[in-house]
Protein backbone atom coordinates (compact mmCIF):
# COMPACT_ATOMS: atom_id res chain seq x y z
CA UNK A 1 0.00 0.00 0.00
CA UNK A 2 0.98 3.57 0.51
CA UNK A 3 2.57 3.24 3.79
CA UNK A 4 5.42 0.78 1.29
CA UNK A 5 5.90 3.53 -1.04
CA UNK A 6 7.40 5.80 1.67
CA UNK A 7 11.11 4.99 2.05
CA UNK A 8 12.00 4.62 6.49
CA UNK A 9 12.83 7.74 7.93
CA UNK A 10 11.10 9.54 5.09
CA UNK A 11 10.04 12.81 6.99
CA UNK A 12 8.90 14.82 3.90
CA UNK A 13 5.23 16.12 4.04
CA UNK A 14 3.03 13.64 2.02
CA UNK A 15 -0.80 14.52 1.12
CA UNK A 16 -3.34 11.48 1.76
CA UNK A 17 -6.97 10.78 2.16
CA UNK A 18 -8.29 8.66 4.98
CA UNK A 19 -11.73 7.16 3.92
CA UNK A 20 -13.62 5.92 7.46
CA UNK A 21 -16.71 3.84 7.57
CA UNK A 22 -18.89 6.75 8.47
CA UNK A 23 -18.69 10.90 8.50
CA UNK A 24 -18.99 10.85 12.63
CA UNK A 25 -15.45 8.89 12.52
CA UNK A 26 -14.19 11.11 9.75
CA UNK A 27 -15.00 14.15 12.17
CA UNK A 28 -13.78 12.86 15.34
CA UNK A 29 -10.73 11.34 14.19
CA UNK A 30 -7.33 11.78 16.48
CA UNK A 31 -4.69 12.85 14.04
CA UNK A 32 -0.83 12.84 14.93
CA UNK A 33 1.07 15.81 16.06
CA UNK A 34 2.10 17.30 12.83
CA UNK A 35 -0.89 16.31 10.52
CA UNK A 36 -2.68 19.05 8.72
CA UNK A 37 -6.40 18.74 7.67
CA UNK A 38 -6.77 20.38 4.08
CA UNK A 39 -10.37 19.54 3.14
CA UNK A 40 -13.11 17.41 4.98
CA UNK A 41 -16.20 15.65 3.51
CA UNK A 42 -18.36 13.07 4.81
CA UNK A 43 -16.14 10.15 5.48
CA UNK A 44 -13.23 11.77 3.81
CA UNK A 45 -10.60 13.64 5.31
CA UNK A 46 -8.05 14.74 3.50
CA UNK A 47 -4.49 15.58 5.54
CA UNK A 48 -1.01 16.52 4.84
CA UNK A 49 1.70 15.63 7.41
CA UNK A 50 5.40 13.96 7.73
CA UNK A 51 4.97 10.84 5.53
CA UNK A 52 6.98 9.10 9.02
CA UNK A 53 3.52 9.77 10.70
CA UNK A 54 1.61 7.16 8.06
CA UNK A 55 2.09 4.31 10.77
CA UNK A 56 0.54 6.20 13.36
CA UNK A 57 -2.53 6.35 11.52
CA UNK A 58 -3.26 2.50 11.49
CA UNK A 59 -4.51 2.92 14.77
CA UNK A 60 -7.85 5.12 13.92
CA UNK A 61 -10.56 3.16 14.66
CA UNK A 62 -13.10 2.93 11.69
CA UNK A 63 -10.51 3.76 9.14
CA UNK A 64 -10.70 1.79 6.19
CA UNK A 65 -8.53 3.47 3.55
CA UNK A 66 -5.35 5.69 3.15
CA UNK A 67 -4.64 6.60 -0.49
CA UNK A 68 -3.40 9.57 -2.42
CA UNK A 69 -5.95 12.27 -3.20
CA UNK A 70 -7.61 12.01 -6.67
CA UNK A 71 -6.60 15.32 -8.50
CA UNK A 72 -8.68 17.07 -11.20
CA UNK A 73 -7.34 17.08 -14.42
CA UNK A 74 -6.06 20.49 -15.61
CA UNK A 75 -7.16 21.18 -19.05
CA UNK A 76 -6.37 23.98 -21.71
CA UNK A 77 -8.98 25.96 -22.82
CA UNK A 78 -7.89 27.99 -26.63
CA UNK A 79 -8.36 31.21 -27.18
CA UNK A 80 -9.98 32.12 -23.88
CA UNK A 81 -11.35 35.94 -24.09
CA UNK A 82 -10.56 36.27 -27.79
CA UNK A 83 -14.62 36.02 -28.44
CA UNK A 84 -17.45 37.74 -27.24
CA UNK A 85 -19.26 34.92 -26.03
CA UNK A 86 -17.58 31.17 -25.54
CA UNK A 87 -20.78 29.30 -25.98
CA UNK A 88 -24.43 30.98 -25.08
CA UNK A 89 -25.39 30.88 -28.86
CA UNK A 90 -25.08 27.08 -28.65
CA UNK A 91 -27.64 27.62 -25.80
CA UNK A 92 -30.77 26.68 -26.79
CA UNK A 93 -33.33 29.92 -26.65
CA UNK A 94 -30.77 31.82 -24.77
CA UNK A 95 -31.97 35.10 -27.24
CA UNK A 96 -35.53 34.38 -26.03
CA UNK A 97 -34.75 34.04 -22.73
CA UNK A 98 -32.83 37.51 -22.39
CA UNK A 99 -35.66 38.98 -24.26
CA UNK A 100 -38.05 37.81 -21.62
CA UNK A 101 -36.09 39.25 -19.04
CA UNK A 102 -34.18 36.43 -18.13
CA UNK A 103 -31.04 38.08 -17.18
CA UNK A 104 -30.03 36.13 -13.57
CA UNK A 105 -30.60 39.62 -11.63
CA UNK A 106 -30.88 38.44 -7.64
CA UNK A 107 -28.94 35.09 -8.62
CA UNK A 108 -25.68 34.33 -7.17
CA UNK A 109 -23.98 31.67 -9.56
CA UNK A 110 -20.61 29.70 -8.03
CA UNK A 111 -18.37 28.10 -10.62
CA UNK A 112 -16.23 25.50 -8.94
CA UNK A 113 -13.19 24.59 -11.38
CA UNK A 114 -8.90 24.00 -10.81
CA UNK A 115 -8.09 27.36 -12.17
CA UNK A 116 -9.37 30.33 -13.48
CA UNK A 117 -5.90 31.87 -15.65
CA UNK A 118 -7.01 35.01 -17.34
CA UNK A 119 -9.79 36.14 -15.28
CA UNK A 120 -8.72 39.51 -14.16
CA UNK A 121 -8.55 40.76 -17.57
CA UNK A 122 -11.58 39.86 -18.53
CA UNK A 123 -13.75 41.24 -15.00
CA UNK A 124 -15.60 44.24 -16.84
CA UNK A 125 -15.74 43.10 -20.44
CA UNK A 126 -16.37 39.73 -20.58
CA UNK A 127 -17.37 38.93 -16.85
CA UNK A 128 -19.04 41.29 -13.91
CA UNK A 129 -16.68 44.10 -12.97
CA UNK A 130 -16.95 42.42 -9.51
CA UNK A 131 -16.38 38.44 -9.05
CA UNK A 132 -15.50 37.15 -5.93
CA UNK A 133 -13.22 34.61 -4.88
CA UNK A 134 -11.85 32.75 -1.69
CA UNK A 135 -8.51 32.60 -2.82
CA UNK A 136 -6.09 33.65 -6.13
CA UNK A 137 -8.28 31.93 -9.01
CA UNK A 138 -5.39 32.94 -11.00
CA UNK A 139 -3.72 29.11 -11.09
CA UNK A 140 -3.46 26.08 -13.39
CA UNK A 141 -5.65 26.75 -16.45
CA UNK A 142 -7.89 29.03 -18.19
CA UNK A 143 -10.92 26.66 -18.07
CA UNK A 144 -12.58 28.12 -15.19
CA UNK A 145 -12.31 31.31 -16.54
CA UNK A 146 -14.03 29.88 -19.73
CA UNK A 147 -16.78 28.58 -17.87
CA UNK A 148 -17.56 31.85 -16.41
CA UNK A 149 -17.78 33.49 -19.79
CA UNK A 150 -20.77 30.95 -20.49
CA UNK A 151 -22.52 31.36 -17.03
CA UNK A 152 -21.86 35.45 -17.50
CA UNK A 153 -22.91 35.17 -21.15
CA UNK A 154 -26.28 33.82 -20.61
CA UNK A 155 -27.09 35.60 -16.88
CA UNK A 156 -25.19 38.94 -17.25
CA UNK A 157 -27.45 39.96 -14.10
CA UNK A 158 -25.87 37.23 -11.49
CA UNK A 159 -23.42 37.87 -9.28
CA UNK A 160 -20.62 35.92 -9.99
CA UNK A 161 -18.49 33.54 -7.45
CA UNK A 162 -15.73 31.62 -8.30
CA UNK A 163 -13.61 28.95 -5.95
CA UNK A 164 -10.66 26.90 -6.40
CA UNK A 165 -10.03 23.30 -5.94
CA UNK A 166 -7.50 20.54 -6.65
CA UNK A 167 -8.37 17.35 -5.12
CA UNK A 168 -12.22 15.72 -4.79
CA UNK A 169 -12.45 15.94 -1.61
CA UNK A 170 -11.61 20.17 -1.62
CA UNK A 171 -14.26 19.94 -4.25
CA UNK A 172 -16.38 17.66 -2.08
CA UNK A 173 -15.89 20.26 0.72
CA UNK A 174 -16.95 23.16 -1.52
CA UNK A 175 -20.32 21.80 -2.27
CA UNK A 176 -20.94 20.71 1.42
CA UNK A 177 -20.33 24.42 2.35
CA UNK A 178 -22.46 25.82 0.13
CA UNK A 179 -25.31 23.65 0.64
CA UNK A 180 -24.72 25.04 4.37
CA UNK A 181 -25.09 28.59 3.44
CA UNK A 182 -28.04 28.27 1.12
Amino acid sequence: GLQARVRAGDTSDVQIVMVFDDALAAATAQLPPGALVQARSGRRVQVSLPADLLPALSDQPHLQLIRRPHRAALKSTADVGNVVTEGAEDIFQTDDWHAAGGLGRGVDVVVLDVGFEGLSELRGTELPRKVSSTTDPEVNTEHGAAVAEIVHDIAPGARMHVRVFNTGVELLQMIDELRISD
